[in-house]
């Protein structure tokens, strides 16, 4: 049995496969301080360049539909997502805290 690793943000995951297919187009795109640029045909500066990063419980990072269906292949879930200003936020949970 692989190790997981615990969401750090217990609001910042997915908990099964059908959730992740409901909810992913508008929970991965909505940071509540910036605006993800990769969204939309808008002309024009729309803030800074925001896109989570999602990693399965085992670690393993997950980006596309192919990835997700691995997770849920393999028990996998939850899936959890980092935003870039979490990384430090992440990093010293990781060395404090049992997130293994």
């Amino acid at each position: 049995m692989k190790a997981t690793i615990k969401a750090p943000f217990p609001d910042q995951q997915f908990h099964t496969h059908q959730e992740w297919l409901n909810k992913a187009s508008s929970w991965l795109t909505r940071h509540p301080l910036y605006n993800n640029t990769e969204h939309g045909d808008k002309k024009g500066w729309r803030g800074a360049h925001f896109t989570p990063m999602c990693f399965d419980s085992f670690g393993r990072r997950v980006r596309n539909g192919k990835d997700f269906q691995l997770a849920q292949d393999e028990g996998a879930f939850p899936v959890w997502w980092i935003w870039p200003d979490q990384i430090v936020e992440v990093a010293r949970w990781a060395q404090n805290s049992e997130a293994i």
